[in-house]
């Protein structure tokens, strides 16, 4: 439901007016009744219901609806017609009324449709183009005149299929005879050729064609809906206006030669090429055709002329393949006609009648443009009885007319004998089969698209033997998909050749076709990581979504996401930022949403410095130990009143605190205290809000309007958990500004002010400078203090939901409980104490954490990361800006990575070394690589800590009686209550920490201060980061595990080892909890 109301509400109030004011005012003049059709929903009308080939779906409604047709696009009412009579009588009785043109938005780039004779009305403009066009570029003599010139080009392209025969080289047929009809249309213009076979630029060429042709194609909301004009909101004009550009470019170029050229020759001026007759035209007295008519005029017959005809051909080849007969009964006519020596003219194209007939059928099978050009109605219309109103838009859906068997018998079959018993022709009289549209606005281009069709055409058939590869048969061709693919060509008996259109150009991966505008979002459904998990299992692990404008790749195996995350770490380090983290500009000073840069290298080394050290995590272990021991004296006190314990919100709370502790030496909530419960909602908002779609994200350019609200509400839930922190840090400022002496770096937030004083005592000596700076630290350290702290706090439901799901599957399933028991009463006795120096021998209750993480990750897709350039994998292309989903709920649950994927099963852990830290990327919910979450160490800790002193404190129970089958454990959203039986044990307090149980961690790194890096350590690893620019990036060793020493009472040592010598030592006094250094030098025994 929430995609639907998403959909359903789309907040363009503009349209919105405009289309209740348009029906209202419809409703008023009483006018006849429009052509029938589906029903629109509301603001969007009938867009849905266009699906991937609008042209198949808009055949499928004329069964219903009947061959008139109406349809609501947004706000713009569609015509479509797809019957012949009807097509007759809108292009030849009311030619004149249906004589202008719906001008798409992409064509308004560089005001092209005001100067182009495909987008212009009938008016004097497009009668003195359209002359122009008839009479000097299309008119017979021209073209007979320059018949030479395209035989020439053909066998230019002979000669390279011939070339490539004989060396074994894959030919792109397409690509190569693309060239060959830019070469013929650019010589017939300007007289040189623009590409070479095999050349980079006949490619680059091609690819600014078929880049239009693609923006003209794609769905464009505005073009759905016209008051959005302004705003571009899917950049379609913008990079349509790129592709104009370069070929104007290129266009301008030759025009500024040629009339330089001119100026300078001597004599009168010939017209030996079109462009020649063309500047002869505006330099007559009283013309009225510009050089800024002929350099549009020129590009809309590269764009006409180029990809539609050689798709032409490359299907015809396709249809030829697929039925073998055809192609020989073709070579056969052609050889009678010419011998088989013979050479083929254009002249010879008359007496080819089988060929002709394959040509019609591939018009009449694959059209090039299955709609024509769209028509627009110039007045009210009145057709069979309903009104084509004013303005509407008419489109002739010439594929329906080409597939319909109330016209040609069995239409889906290629059956070229068909024209040979009917005189019908493509030329626009015959309107059966009218691939190049009729009346006055029938594509000019036609006569020298059917020469260089035919003649291209005949001469491959002849000239060359065709077979499939690889022994494929023809029955086993794919002919509905819209390119050539997978064809060989044979001279004499011995060479094989593959042939396939755009077969070197890396795709996009394969995923669902996306509806237009909102792309594949109603997909998702309201459980998305399920839905894209068994769209992968259709598409592949690799997939890709259009989440309205945005590019979505989807990875969901462990090999892919090892491949994204480490060998491309780099052009994936980028994220992808919701609107709701902009709030506050929060998204500029967090460690999670920052780029890879400067600033969040800075970020990332405080808080692996300052925060997830090892030791700063070894000093505050004492502090985790009471807050569990405030946890577990509240499940007593309700263990006694025999009150059920809400386990998420005490995770909750003993999180929050340790947390704020670790911050600012204070509790902010009491276990039962609206507080906590407040500062809970605060939390769960925020989640709520990043979990929530939003329209902005989809569509960016609505962030303006925060359609939604989603940012709004975001902001109000930072400024008041700020509104906390502001005054906590103003108090912690005024207390060290009034204290005396050294101020001691007791917690984090007198770490930082620490490090802040110290860059503003290094930074200035003026008194008014000091203090603009001291002011503009305070203002930094504010933001960035309240930056970690933020980060952390999404760690505080994600650790509580976590310690929820797993008690949640001890529950569910007792005997993995009571197994947890056994060794934790193994290795503590009965009567011992939950320690954080003892999680490493607690395997099974590792085991079941794991498997925790396995079933339940945190966040089912990580934190979006986002393509930074285009990067190749697996044999497609993640093109640059795309965003990245790792979907770890997926690989979590594949059955070919884990056997009985859905059961919970820790012993899978005790059989296998796989860890949740990084490196096995079976098992990611931390994340991976550079952007990997710093606060894993703590999260290892405290879950494991709490877990374990939960399950050996005390024996659980099921409320109401409850059995362990009766468990819903399909739910997303875990509320676990709890009844704690009578324990035999529940401690009331938990001794200090002793001597023994203390070890440190050593690691042999040299000179850290020297190195542009930090240390980042994870669990028992430590993650080596080089932020240099250019550097390795993170690297994982493994620590050297020393015994501690003990120094005097109540101190341990800790040494530094450096080239097998201790070079100082940690000391740690556990009175204080503090450590000190001390310089100590002696050979490691």
């Amino acid at each position: 439901m929430d995609y639907l109301a998403i959909l359903l509400i789309i907040p363009f109030v503009w349209a919105s007016l405009h289309v209740l004011t348009s029906s209202l005012g419809c409703r008023k003049t009483g006018l006849p009744k429009a052509p029938p059709g589906p029903y629109p929903f509301p603001i969007i009308g009938n867009i849905l219901e266009l699906g991937n080939k609008p042209h198949q779906a808009v055949a499928k409604l004329s069964k219903t609806y009947g061959p008139l047709m109406t349809l609501k696009l947004g706000t713009i009412t569609t015509i479509v017609i797809s019957s012949p009579e009807i097509t007759k009588e809108a292009l030849q009785k009311n030619d004149q009324a249906f004589s202008s043109r719906t001008v798409p938005d992409m064509a308004r780039a560089f005001n092209h449709h005001k100067n182009s004779m495909g987008w212009l009305p009938t008016n004097g403009h497009w009668r003195i183009l359209r002359k122009a066009s008839a009479m000097q570029i299309f008119a017979p003599q021209h073209l007979d005149a320059t018949q030479e010139l395209r035989r020439r080009k053909v066998q230019q392209l002979l000669d390279h299929v011939n070339q490539s025969c004989n060396s074994s080289v894959a030919i792109d047929i397409g690509r190569a005879v693309f060239t060959s009809v830019l070469n013929s249309i650019s010589n017939t213009f300007f007289s040189i050729d623009l590409a070479h076979h095999g050349s980079n630029l006949s490619q680059e060429f091609q690819g600014l064609i078929c880049g239009y042709a693609e923006e003209a194609g794609r769905p464009n909301f505005a073009d759905y809906f016209p008051v959005l004009r302004l705003i571009d909101p899917q950049g379609v004009r913008k990079r349509t206006t790129n592709y104009f550009a370069k070929v104007l470019g290129i266009i301008d170029g030759i025009i500024n030669e040629r009339v330089e050229l001119r100026a300078s020759a001597k004599g009168p001026k010939a017209s030996n090429d079109v462009l020649d007759s063309l500047l002869s035209l505006t330099e007559e007295d009283n013309s009225e055709m510009s050089c800024h008519d002929i350099k549009h005029l020129l590009l809309d017959l590269f764009i006409a002329g180029t990809d539609t005809t050689s798709s032409t051909v490359e299907w015809a080849m396709a249809e030829l393949l697929h039925s073998p007969e055809k192609m020989v009964k073709a070579r056969d006519e052609i050889e009678e006609v010419l011998g088989k020596n013979g050479h083929v003219q254009e002249s010879d194209i008359s007496k080819f009648h089988y060929l002709q007939a394959i040509v019609k059928e591939t018009f009449r099978l694959h059209p090039p443009a299955p709609f024509l050009v769209p028509h627009k109605a110039e007045t009210d219309v009145e057709m069979r009885g309903f009104i084509v109103p004013k303005n509407g838009q008419i489109l002739i859906n010439v594929w329906a007319m080409g597939r319909d068997s109330s016209i040609w018998p069995n239409p889906n079959l290629f059956m070229p004998e068909r024209f040979l018993e009917q005189d019908i022709d493509f030329k626009g009289r015959d309107f059966e089969l009218i691939p190049f549209g009729a009346g006055r606005r029938i594509c000019p281009g036609l006569p020298l698209a059917n020469r260089m069709v035919h003649l291209m055409l005949a001469s491959l058939v002849h000239y060359f033997d065709w077979k499939l590869p690889n022994e494929m048969k023809p029955e086993d061709m794919d002919m509905a998909i819209s390119v050539l693919q997978n064809v060989n060509h044979v001279t004499g008996n011995s060479t094989t050749v593959c042939i396939s259109r755009k077969s070197v150009s890396p795709t996009l991966p394969p995923g669902p076709y996306p509806f237009p505008i909102i792309g594949n979002i109603l997909e998702l459904g309201n459980k998305p990581h399920q839905t894209v998990a068994k769209l992968s299992k259709n598409y592949g692990p690799l997939i890709t979504l259009k989440l309205g404008s945005i590019t979505t790749i989807v990875i969901s195996s462990p090999d892919i996401a090892k491949e994204a995350l480490q060998k491309n770490d780099q052009a994936f380090s980028c994220r992808t930022i919701p609107d709701t983290a902009r709030a506050f500009n929060h998204h500029k000073v967090s460690v999670a949403w920052l780029p890879a840069n400067g600033h969040w290298r800075i970020l990332r080394k405080a808080s692996a410095m300052q925060i997830f050290a090892p030791q700063r995590l070894d000093a505050t272990q004492e502090l985790r130990r009471r807050k569990v021991q405030e946890l577990l004296d509240h499940v007593n006190q309700c263990c006694n009143s025999g009150a059920a314990v809400d386990i998420g919100r005490a995770v909750f709370t003993i999180v929050l605190n340790s947390i704020s502790n670790t911050f600012f030496s204070m509790d902010l909530a009491q276990y039962g205290s609206n507080s906590s419960q407040e500062f809970q909602n605060l939390i769960c908002g925020l989640a709520e809000e990043g979990g929530r779609p939003n329209l902005a994200d989809y569509f960016p350019a609505l962030r303006l309007f925060d359609p939604q609200g989603a940012r709004r509400r975001t902001s109000i839930y930072y400024e008041k958990l700020f509104g906390i922190f502001e005054g906590i840090i103003n108090e912690r400022v005024e207390l060290r500004a009034s204290s005396k002496g050294p101020k001691a770096s007791k917690d984090v937030l007198d770490s930082l002010l620490s490090v802040t004083e110290e860059e503003n005592s290094e930074m200035s000596c003026h008194d008014i400078k000091h203090l603009l700076l001291v002011i503009d630290y305070l203002f930094k350290l504010f933001f960035r203090t309240l930056n970690y702290y933020l980060f952390l706090l999404s760690g505080i439901d994600t650790t509580s939901i976590t310690v929820e799901w797993a008690m949640a599957e001890l529950l569910h399933n007792p005997k993995k409980m009571v197994k947890a028991q056994d060794e934790l009463e193994e290795v503590l006795g009965k009567d011992g104490h939950v320690q954080e120096s003892y999680i490493s021998k607690f395997h099974y209750l590792r085991a079941i954490v794991k498997e925790t993480f396995r079933l339940h990750p945190p966040a089912p897709f990580l934190i979006p990361h986002k393509a930074k350039a285009d990067v190749e994998m697996c044999g497609f292309i993640v093109p640059k800006n795309a965003q990245i989903l790792i979907n770890v709920w997926a690989m979590g649950c594949d059955s070919s990575i884990w056997p009985n994927p859905n059961l919970f099963m820790p012993e899978r852990f005790l059989e296998q070394d796989i860890d949740f830290k990084g490196r096995d990327f079976e098992l990611i919910p931390f994340g991976a690589g550079r952007r990997i979450c710093p606060g894993l160490p703590l999260a290892n800790r405290m879950v494991h800590l709490i877990l374990a002193s939960l399950v050996y404190y005390f024996a659980w129970k099921l409320p109401d009686e409850m059995k362990p089958e009766d468990m819903d454990m399909n739910h997303s959203n875990l509320s676990l209550s709890l009844s704690p039986a009578t324990a035999s044990c529940c401690p009331s307090q938990v001794p200090a920490l002793q001597e023994s149980q203390i070890k440190r961690n050593a690691i042999l790194f040299h000179d850290l201060e020297s190195q542009d890096g930090f240390l980042d350590i994870i669990g028992d690893d430590i993650a080596v980061e080089d932020g240099s620019e250019g550097g390795e990036g993170e690297q994982v060793l493994s620590f050297h595990e020393f015994d501690c020493h003990t120094l005097v009472n109540e101190q341990v040592g800790f040494p530094t080892i450096v080239n097998n010598e201790i070079c100082s030592m940690k000391i740690y006094d556990m009175q204080s909890s503090r450590f000190s250094l001390s310089s100590h030098g002696g050979q490691r025994h």
